[in-house]
């Protein structure tokens, strides 16, 4: 069974464009729910690139931490977080 990891994995070896759903506070950060372009794994840790690079830089996160905040709940849309994939 793959787990959420290495299905991120997949997707940005894939050349897939990777957005994340996760609470920020779960991986040092201010603030809580946010949208972010995943760029790449290296060495067990996911680069997050953030869309608002004026306020947070991007950052190397490591991987059992930003699953745990994809997996968050959501309380405004009553689920969990998680990530998407876009391809053309």
């Amino acid at each position: 069974m793959q787990t959420v990891a290495d299905e991120l994995s997949k997707e940005l070896s894939l050349g897939h464009f990777v957005i994340a759903n996760f609470n920020r506070s779960l991986v040092h950060e201010s603030s809580f729910g946010h949208f972010s372009p995943v760029g790449t794994k290296v060495n067990g840790m996911f680069l997050v690139l953030d869309v608002a690079r004026y306020k947070f830089a991007p950052t190397f996160v490591p991987q059992a931490d930003l699953v745990a905040a994809m997996a968050s709940f959501d309380a405004q849309a009553l689920r969990s977080r998680g990530f998407v994939s876009v391809w053309a």
